[in-house]
């Protein structure tokens, strides 16, 4: 099975050793629905393109505690030099030349 991929809150410092607590529906989620056990390793995203690694240290139906063992890079999706802005255009026109 894959890692469990759950949303959180991530401080802008946040690095290895810290401590990330997911909470609400996707703590209840990786709970009681996918049974997260103490040891497992999850990714935790904040769905602004920062994430982290870490494993599972505490995992109650609310709140679900995670070592960080490694921050991911950031891969921010929207408004970001990595991606182009969209250039939205009415069916039948043409593609702007350059």
């Amino acid at each position: 099975m894959s890692d469990g991929f759950f949303v959180a809150g991530l401080a802008a410092d946040v690095a290895a050793g810290d401590r990330v607590i997911v909470t609400d529906q996707e703590a209840f989620h990786a709970s009681v629905v996918r049974r997260l056990t103490l040891g497992e390793q999850v990714t935790v995203t904040d769905g602004m393109g920062r994430g982290i690694q870490g494993l599972v240290v505490t995992s109650t139906r609310n709140q679900v505690e995670v070592e960080v063992t490694s921050v991911l890079p950031n891969h921010r999706i929207h408004g970001g030099s990595q991606s182009p802005r969209p250039s939205p255009r009415l069916a039948g026109e043409s593609w702007p030349s350059t």
